[in-house]
């Protein structure tokens, strides 16, 4: 059953818009996101803890400048003339002493602090990661089919990836800023004329830098809609891999991926260059902004050495810490797309979310019924149009008709994929929207034309995650399908591992192992599109066999254009250009509709 054509990577997760992302939107998506890995009280501590350790330094640089003036001058006394320390005595053994225990206090406070980032960035993106692929999994078809697959890889990865390196820049950054309030304020104390030049440049570079910070923040979402569009292309040719050997085409295809790649080059280029740039300058012009706080500190003359030793230590260590905060800033700058792309996921996907508890409960599906049924993906351009049937219980249907008929989008309808847009879809004479999915989930099930496996055992794969189903009724499937021979003749049995690069089994034995895993549950509906498409004549007999055993008890609802599978319908559906041709047994239906006429001839069945 094909899926509806997905968009290109960056059409509407990376939009327009983008590329100009502010400060402002990019804290609204960073509470959103902070909010999903419930961290919020983390960055509190950490906020609280990176203003002691502030503290704790600004006190030991002025014990220390104090300390060593005392000891150059040969006094055995340090005094202490700092903010609400007025002319305090203390020896030089217990200035050193206390500086020790601040240092050791200062370290203690270091290894908390810098791993404490590191926890932070780890918890969003485990629980980022979880929490898209989660309401991902649980949007309705609709969000879900269309989702391009570069897009959903960004995210999940990527984008995931530098949210948790926007949370550990921002929690280091928290640190600096505090640090630099902290050590300023202390500096005050000292000197305010010295400090208040330093203050003044460093508001102005902030300011000076910001355009450049603006051109980062283009840069990075161009560069996050050139990531995309390369995964969807990448996922592309590991899908056509066979192909590109046989036609061997494996340089043009590899041409293509070069221009995707070049696509990427610009964006991260200038991305990386605006963050050095900024760095490089803020760093250089910094240093002379100190010394220029440093003269305005000697030309007052009303400051004694102790303390201009102390005002140049603290103003080097704010500078450091100023730095980081300019350069965390800047990383920062670099991640707002994707931290508002983040936000944006979440919105769309969970406000895509199906509940599956509400709704009537079904004990069982005795009729399906459409009445005048249409749909369309775009406004104005029906795909379906006025389908009107009903089946009862245990009667098999067989759909037929050209490609691009309205066959993939019927199915989809019926498997409650899809809503109409037009008429009422009824189960058990109740509109189909009431009735609760997770008990329908549990009375249908689906042979998929493209016969999927994930890595596991053959028993993991009949069963596909839905617990209590005993190995009893999976070798039961497993015979139904006609594969219970050939999966115990493996080495493991039912135990064997399928799946990824060392599968054991055959496409045809995959079809089959997909029909089981439809079996195992006895569903009261099953839908089968192309199931014998990878089937032999034999093992399609055989198939048949096990189809007809279902007659009378499980509803059949089969896609196929090898016309010899719809033997055992009851009732045949010619749907074309979306409009109901003919519907009823094979002879009525023959003598209907001109298309199956012509489709039995070149079956060779008429």
């Amino acid at each position: 059953m094909s899926a509806t054509p997905r968009r290109r990577a960056g059409d509407r997760r990376v939009p327009e818009g983008y590329e100009a992302v502010t400060a402002r939107q990019a804290l609204r998506a960073f509470n959103r996101v902070v909010d999903v890995a419930g961290v919020r009280w983390k960055l509190a501590v950490l906020s609280l803890l990176s203003l002691v350790a502030g503290l704790a330094e600004a006190a030991l640089l002025f014990l220390v400048a104090n300390a060593a003036f005392a000891i150059a001058e040969g006094s055995d006394v340090v005094s202490i003339d700092w903010g609400p320390l007025d002319d305090a005595q203390l020896s030089i053994a217990q200035a050193l002493w206390m500086a020790i225990a601040m240092g050791a206090t200062m370290l203690g406070l270091g290894l908390f602090l810098t791993r404490m980032p590191a926890r932070l960035g780890t918890d969003i993106f485990v629980r980022l990661r979880a929490r898209l692929m989660r309401a991902w999994l649980r949007s309705d078809w609709k969000v879900m089919s269309e989702y391009a697959a570069g897009d959903l890889h960004e995210n999940v990865v990527a984008t995931a990836g530098r949210v948790s390196t926007a949370v550990m820049v921002l929690s280091s950054g928290l640190v600096a800023a505090i640090n630099v309030v902290t050590l300023i304020t202390a500096s005050l104390l000292v000197s305010f004329v010295g400090t208040s030049v330093l203050i003044v440049a460093s508001v102005g570079l902030f300011f000076a830098f910001r355009p450049v910070s603006k051109l980062t923040r283009a840069a990075a979402a161009q560069q996050r809609t050139a990531n995309a569009a390369y995964t969807d292309q990448l996922f592309e040719v590991i899908g056509m891999r066979a192909e590109t050997q046989v036609f061997g085409v494996a340089d043009e295809v590899a041409s293509r991926l070069d221009r995707a790649t070049d696509a990427v080059a610009g964006p991260y280029y200038r991305s990386a260059f605006y963050g050095r740039l900024v760095r490089m300058m803020y760093r250089n012009v910094a240093i002379v902004c100190v010394v220029l706080g440093v003269v305005a500190v000697y030309n007052v003359g009303s400051v004694d050495v102790a303390a201009l030793g102390t005002v140049i230590l603290l103003l080097i260590r704010s500078l450091s810490y100023s730095q980081n905060l300019q350069t965390n800033i800047q990383s920062l700058d670099e991640v707002y797309p994707y931290l508002v792309v983040a936000s944006d996921a979440l919105d769309e996907l969970e406000g895509a979310a199906v509940d599956p508890d509400a709704g009537a409960a079904l004990d069982a599906v005795d009729r399906i019924e459409l009445a005048s049924v249409g749909f369309s993906y775009v406004p104005g351009q029906p795909v379906l149009h006025d389908v009107s049937l009903a089946i009862g219980r245990g009667e098999a249907v067989g759909i037929v008709g050209p490609s691009g008929g309205g066959k993939s989008t019927l199915f989809q309808l019926l498997l409650r994929l899809r809503q109409p847009d037009a008429g009422h879809y009824l189960i058990n004479g109740v509109d189909a929207e009431g009735v609760r999915l997770r008990d329908w989930h549990r009375h249908v099930a689906l042979v998929p034309q493209a016969a999927s496996v994930f890595q596991g055992t053959v028993a993991d794969n009949v069963r596909f995650f839905r617990d209590g189903i005993a190995d009893d009724a999976v070798l039961d499937a497993l015979r139904r399908a006609h594969l219970l021979d050939e999966v115990l003749a493996l080495p493991d049995g039912i135990g064997a591992r399928v799946g990824g690069p060392t599968a054991r089994l055959s496409g045809g034995q995959l079809q089959r192992l997909c029909i089981a895993r439809a079996l195992v549950t006895s569903p009261d509906v099953l839908f089968l599109d192309e199931p014998t498409s990878a089937l032999d004549v034999h093992s399609e007999a055989a198939f048949q066999e096990s189809l007809l055993e279902q007659k009378g008890t499980t509803t059949l609802f089969i896609i196929a254009h090898r016309l010899s599978t719809l033997s055992v319908c009851d009732r045949i559906l010619v749907l074309r250009n979306g409009v109901v041709e003919a519907f009823g047994p094979a002879t009525e239906v023959r003598a209907a509709s001109p298309y199956f006429r012509r489709a039995l001839e070149l079956s060779s069945l008429d």
